[in-house]
């Protein structure tokens, strides 16, 4: 008899066990089931904006091609950088400067005098030649 308030107490055991792992369980999917659901519903509208979005940029092209044709003569000069003169043309005095070069003048005798005693002095260098 004991053996059997044993085993049934032990069997009641399992299956409580069981029961709350399997309502756990029950409880997780419900929650992954709204989880998606929730997605779902953000894709969904997510979509529908971006087909929105689509259509609004479609018009907006077909409304400025429309503009083009029925003004083909304006352009756009927004981002063109403001240009001055002296930017386009450049002056024609900086011009032949940079054309004309001064040369030196060549060493005039009086300038490269040397003492002749200070040449005598120095020793003539000697190149050997080898010949085959």
């Amino acid at each position: 008899m004991k053996i059997q308030q044993r085993e049934s107490g032990k069997s009641q055991s399992k299956i409580a066990t069981l029961t709350s792992e399997l309502e756990e369980t029950k409880q997780n999917l419900q929650k992954a089931k709204e989880e998606g659901n929730s997605m779902s519903h953000s894709i969904k509208v997510l979509k529908e904006e971006l087909e929105k979005t689509k259509q609004d940029l479609h018009l907006l092209k077909v409304v400025e091609f429309d503009k083009q044709q029925s003004e083909p003569d304006v352009k756009d000069f927004k981002f063109m950088k403001k240009t001055t003169k002296m930017e386009l043309e450049p002056k024609p005095e900086e011009f032949q400067k940079k054309k004309y070069v001064k040369i030196a003048s060549s060493p005039s005798i009086a300038q490269v005098t040397v003492n002749k005693e200070e040449v005598m002095e120095k020793p003539i260098p000697i190149k050997k030649v080898r010949r085959k």
